[in-house]
């Protein structure tokens, strides 16, 4: 018995102490945007209620006053920099997963002090072609954008009759942004929330805030566990010295 203390002791430490190396860590930043102006928006499936919305995820959490960058326009595949990415406008949803290699126009993020994104200017583009097919219904052409400026902006190209596959082409919009020399608000800036997620034998990691380099809401459970640990190695110790004396008495 006194051994088979002693083994079980010796196999618990080393998991408790090294911890089981991480399986997968991914950083998902994503992005709540304001809805868009109703005073400003044009064509039947834009509403008031629509909104720029999406997200995109990395290896490792953004530093503190740091840039992340890609896209066609700099002529930088965002699959070599970025682990994934979505964005909508509520009506139509670009993703890394689009059919056209061009779908990331232009990606921009930085940080301030503190690692929270601070400025962005963010464009995806799609086109629908007898090749691809990118844009929600009929629209052959759209892109979502959303930057610090703070304007966040949907457009498709679409038929001005949709019942009538021979009428011309119109271009629809939908942004946050006031209309030109109007009394119309102000947009404003949607915001940012980071997640860090990671999963290994001893805890599960999962921290929601606007930068993953801030304090976790809720942490893993290693140094519980290692307070457990050194709690029942103690008490095997001492029931171990206890036996060896009663044996020499």
């Amino acid at each position: 018995m006194k051994t088979l203390r002693l083994v079980c002791v010796g196999l618990l430490f080393p998991a408790i102490f090294f911890g089981s190396p991480l399986v997968r860590a991914d950083f998902l930043y994503t992005y709540t945007g304001t809805t868009f102006n109703p005073l400003n928006i044009s064509g039947d499936e834009y509403t008031p209620s629509s909104f720029v919305s999406g997200s995109f995820s990395v290896g490792n959490a953004l530093g503190s006053s740091s840039t992340l960058t890609c896209g066609t326009h700099i002529s930088i595949d965002c699959s070599n920099v970025l682990n994934s990415w979505s964005f909508s406008d509520s009506v139509n949803h670009l993703t890394s997963q689009s059919s056209s290699p061009d779908t990331m126009y232009s990606f921009s993020v930085s940080t301030d002090g503190l690692g929270n994104i601070s400025h962005w200017d963010i464009e995806a583009q799609g086109k629908d072609t007898f090749v691809t097919l990118d844009c929600a219904g009929l629209h052959t052409q759209c892109s979502v954008s959303t930057e610090n400026d703070p304007q966040d902006s949907g457009s498709y190209e679409g038929l001005v009759n949709p019942d009538d596959p021979t009428s011309p082409h119109f271009t629809y919009m939908g942004t946050t942004a006031p209309r030109p020399n109007s009394v119309d608000p102000p947009a404003q800036p949607g915001v940012w929330a980071c997640e860090m997620t990671g999963t290994d034998t001893v805890a599960a990691v999962k921290k929601t805030s606007s930068s993953c380099e801030t304090p976790s809401v809720d942490e893993p459970r290693t140094l519980p566990l290692l307070f457990a640990a050194a709690l029942a190695a103690g008490a095997l110790a001492r029931r171990s010295r206890r036996n060896w004396g009663m044996r020499l008495s």
